[in-house]
Formats: structure tokens, C-alpha cells, sequence
């Protein structure tokens, strides 16, 4: 009896997901697609045969029209032959994954009434059933060894692969061996744990270039796997999601540290404005008097002279004091961030510590209308950065609990969330 209806998703108590995956009927619908293209074939043959026996054909290129034909209707004939020879492996094998799928299915309803709270439910009562399933997935494993088998000698024909067709077979084995998914998915985690590291302390340099490396190796692994009928666009949209975030985030940050550029310049320009306004106002009192001395047409030559000479110090003073007070606004210590103002920012002290320092310079000169626009844009590159992170994290973070894990098979998966990205998977079939 063949399983109807979609499998189930819940396997416990006897496995963390389904044994005995696969789709019979997408099997089937390719069966029926590699029949059809096989009889097309055949009928392209018999018309090419014919005109390769056609002795009424007349004119410079009629020996060579009657050659190519022969020699295009063989190659058609020998494709067609390969067509018919998979096809009846592929029918076999899907039905029999059909009736592997509806055994395990009936061994999962007998364990789930066995695990009910009306009876025992423990671990000897379920283990027939486990041992069951387990049998029962090794004889799947066989067979789907043997149609594999039988499908890959169906194509070791006279008909030759090209280069390319070579390439894929070999990246696909490379891509459905279990560990080579296993070391992909740990390369990707060692770029989240990296990520989650420097929310609290600054990785060393080298660590930083390690996981941007993994980054941009895996999104090729990516390219390359859609390249080859093995990838997913669900997979190269989170690729580039990741790389529009961080180039988002490159161009925030630059952005934050050319405003504090900015502002700190403006900064010194009022620093000095305001010492040396302080400066001549300290001295108004002795401007005033040497001002009046100069003016006054009594004044002696020498008390004229006198006067201009302290007038001129007390100017030289006004701008002595606004260039100390630029230099020292220009030496001043900058502010450091805190881990926890850090963590807003995705453990990057150094934005976090540049809006850290404009938020002080805007806070001290208030009243100064050139460092308020020097820092205007300041809350939306901010906004900018932290949004970058958070997509991006967010992207990534949902990305590891929702879907399956091969190297932590018993981590908790939402069944709709793969089924989702399935339907993305890119799969290069017959181009006939």
C-alpha cells in the first residue's frame, strides 16, 4: 500500500525529522517528462533516417545534407535509448521509495500509540519500533544505491559528456557528500560566532580577515552550486542580502567618522572664536583707553605710541588665547565606548565611539550654528549603521534556528520554513 498525502512532519518519538525523505511524485513527473522526450526524439530520428536514404536529393550540398542526417539521427537514437534506459530506473526506484515511505510512515502511527499517556511510552516499548525504522532506512539506502548504480552505468553509453557536464557531476558529488555540508555549515558558523564575539570584545585583526575570507568563499560556493543544479536563489538572496548590509555598513561608518571629522573642525574654529572673544572682552577696558589716547588730538606722539603698542598686546593676546583654546579642543582626549553603547552598534567601538563624540561636541556647542550642521546627518547614518547590523544579523541568526542543521542534526527545525526555501532550488535538468 503507497503513501497518499503529504508526510508527516512530527517524527517523534522515533526520529528528529523525516527517515525517509524524497518527493514520488516529482520522481514520477520526471519519468513521465524523460518519456516523452525520448519518443520526441525517436520521431526526429525516423525523419532524419529518411532524409539520409533520400537519393532524390539534388545539388552542391546534397551528399552532405544526406551525412549530416545519418549522423544526427544516430546521435538522437543513442539519446533516446539513454532517456528510456533512466527512466525505467528512476519509475522503479519511485516506487519503491513510495512504499519505504508508507512503511515508515505506519511505524511512526504504532509508536505514537505506544507513546500515548494512556500506556508506558517508554524507551523498550518504542524500541521494536526504532529498530524497525532502522532496518527499514539501511534497505532504502541499498536500493537507492543500486538505481543509482544502474542509472550511472545507463549513461557510461557511446554518447560522450562534454567538459562542463563532467565539472557538475564531480561538483555534485562534492556538494551531496554529507561532510562537505557538515564543513560548509561549520565555515558558516564560524562567521555568526565571530559576529556574536564582537558584540562584547574587538576581535584581533587576522579574525576579522578569516571570517570575511569564509564570507566571500562561501557566497561562491553559492554562485557555484546554482551554476551546477545544486543551488538555491533563496541562498544567493541571502548572499546578497549579507553584502548589501555590510557594504550599507562600510559607507554608514565612513559617513559617522567624516562627520566627526567635520564637527570636530568646526569645533576648534568656535573654540578659538570664543577664547578670543573672551580675550578682547577681558581687556575692553584697556582697548576703550588706548583707543580714546589715539584718537584725541592732545595725545603726545609718545602717549599715542604707548597706547598702540599695549593695544597691539592685548590683540596679540585675544589671538594667542583662540589658538590655545583651538589646539587644546584639537588634543582633547576622544571618548571612549562603553561594551554596552558598542552592542548597539554590533560590537563596533569605533562607530559607536565617533557618534559617542559627536553627540558631545553637539551638546557643548549648542548655541553654535556651524558644528549643529556639521553633525546634522549624524542620526541617519547612525540609524543607517545600526540597521545594516540588525538585517543583517537578523537574516542570518533566523536563517541558523529555522532551517535543519547537519552537523547538529536534533537542533529544533520548522518543517514550512525549508519547504519554503525549497522552492528555490534550482535544478538544471534535461536541456533537450
Amino acid at each position: 500500500m503507497r503513501a497518499r498525502g503529504r508526510r508527516p512532519y512530527d517524527w517523534t518519538p522515533l526520529a528528529e525529522r523525516d527517515p525517509v525523505p524524497g518527493d514520488p511524485a516529482a520522481l514520477r513527473d520526471e519519468v513521465t517528462h524523460m518519456r516523452r522526450l525520448a519518443s520526441t526524439l525517436r520521431d526526429q530520428a525516423r525523419e532524419l533516417k529518411a532524409i539520409g536514404a533520400e537519393d532524390g536529393l539534388k545539388g552542391q550540398y546534397a551528399d552532405a545534407l544526406r551525412g549530416g542526417a545519418r549522423e544526427l539521427e544516430c546521435h538522437l537514437r543513442q539519446t533516446a535509448e539513454r532517456y528510456e534506459h533512466v527512466q525505467g530506473h528512476l519509475a522503479s526506484w519511485a516506487d519503491e521509495l513510495e512504499d519505504f515511505q508508507s512503511e515508515s510512515a505506519t511505524i511512526l502511527r504504532r509508536a505514537q500509540d505506544t507513546a500515548t499517556p494512556h500506556r508506558s511510552g517508554d524507551d523498550d516499548a518504542l524500541k521494536p519500533y526504532r529498530d524497525a525504522l532502522t532496518r527499514l532506512t539501511a534497505l532504502r539506502d541499498e536500493r537507492a544505491s543500486h538505481y543509482a548504480g544502474r542509472i550511472r552505468r545507463a549513461c557510461k553509453d557511446v554518447i560522450k559528456d562534454s567538459p562542463w557536464e563532467s565539472f557538475e557531476d564531480a561538483t555534485d558529488a562534492v556538494f551531496d557528500n554529507e561532510w562537505s555540508q557538515k564543513f560548509f555549515e561549520l565555515a558558516s558558523w564560524v562567521v555568526t560566532v565571530v559576529g556574536v564575539v564582537a558584540l562584547f570584545v574587538t576581535p584581533a585583526g587576522w579574525v576579522v580577515d578569516l571570517a570575511l575570507g569564509i564570507t566571500f568563499a562561501l557566497a561562491a560556493k553559492d554562485v557555484l552550486a546554482l551554476a551546477v543544479g545544486e543551488g538555491s536563489w533563496f541562498d544567493i538572496g541571502m548572499d546578497t542580502l549579507g553584502f548589501l548590509t555590510m557594504g550599507t555598513g562600510k559607507i554608514a561608518f565612513g559617513m559617522l567618522k567624516g562627520i566627526q571629522t567635520a564637527t570636530g573642525a568646526a569645533a576648534e574654529v568656535v573654540a578659538e572664536e570664543r577664547a578670543a572673544a573672551e580675550s578682547l572682552h577681558e581687556s575692553r577696558g584697556v582697548l576703550d583707553r588706548t583707543y580714546r589716547i589715539t584718537n584725541r588730538r592732545g595725545s603726545s606722539g609718545a602717549a599715542k605710541a604707548e597706547a598702540r603698542r599695549v593695544r597691539a598686546g592685548a590683540l596679540a593676546r585675544a589671538r594667542q588665547a583662540g589658538l590655545a583654546a583651538r589646539h587644546a579642543e584639537r588634543s582633547r582626549e576622544l571618548l571612549e565606548a562603553t561594551p554596552r553603547e558598542a552592542f548597539a552598534f554590533g560590537g563596533d567601538r569605533e562607530a559607536a565611539s565617533a557618534c559617542k563624540n559627536i553627540t558631545r561636541l553637539r551638546e557643548e556647542y549648542a548655541q553654535s550654528p556651524e558644528v549643529q550642521r556639521a553633525s546634522a546627518h549624524m542620526e541617519g547614518w547612525r540609524a543607517g549603521f545600526k540597521t545594516s547590523w540588525m538585517v543583517g544579523s537578523g537574516s542570518d541568526g533566523s536563517d541558523k534556528i529555522l532551517g535543519d542543521s547537519q552537523i547538529a542534526p536534533r537542533k529544533p527545525s520548522f518543517g514550512l520554513y525549508d519547504d519554503f526555501k525549497d522552492q528555490f532550488t534550482s535544478t538544471i535538468g534535461t536541456g533537450w
